[in-house]
């Protein structure tokens, strides 16, 4: 199975997402490459898409993923690693033309959305946050959530 890791953060940068990614690499390529598409520094094992997440990283992994024969494409998803308030159409036209190119999906919600506020323009956030991930998770061929809560969020758009 020929693997690529949409994942902005990986080591050496810190948090979370980062290391879940790396371990997650590790243990997927017993079952072949895998390779990891990030904003970080470029390795053997990396594709370095640009420091901004938009159109033309979309053109430029896109053109990727048919180099290297990718199969499936793992994306390491919390909202605010693709864009600045957390809305990425670039992620989702990213998902779809993988879909048309028979590229398995598989969508890992790290984080859902932020939740409701009574601010008017973080309730819009939240709002609009909800309709980018139930859009992600219809055109996924598989999602996988980190805990049980999102995973009672995700269920029905499935």
């Amino acid at each position: 199975m020929r693997t690529a890791m949409l994942t902005p953060e990986l080591s050496p940068d810190l948090g979370g997402v980062a290391d879940h990614s790396a371990r997650l690499g590790e243990f997927l390529s017993v079952a072949g490459p895998v390779w990891f598409l990030t904003r970080s520094a470029a390795g053997p094992d990396r594709f370095r898409y640009g420091e901004h997440f938009g159109p033309e990283a979309v053109s430029r992994i896109l053109a990727f993923l048919e180099e290297k024969r990718i199969e499936t494409l793992v994306v390491a998803y919390v909202p605010f690693l693709y864009a600045r308030f957390g809305v990425s159409p670039s992620l989702v036209r990213l998902v779809a033309k993988a879909a048309e190119r028979g590229i398995r999906t598989v969508l890992l919600v790290h984080e859902p959305f932020v939740p409701f506020s009574p601010h008017p323009v973080r309730a819009l956030r939240s709002l609009v946050q909800r309709l980018q991930l139930k859009t992600l998770c219809k055109r996924a061929d598989c999602v996988i959530t980190v805990c049980d809560a999102w995973t009672e969020i995700v269920r029905p758009w499935r």
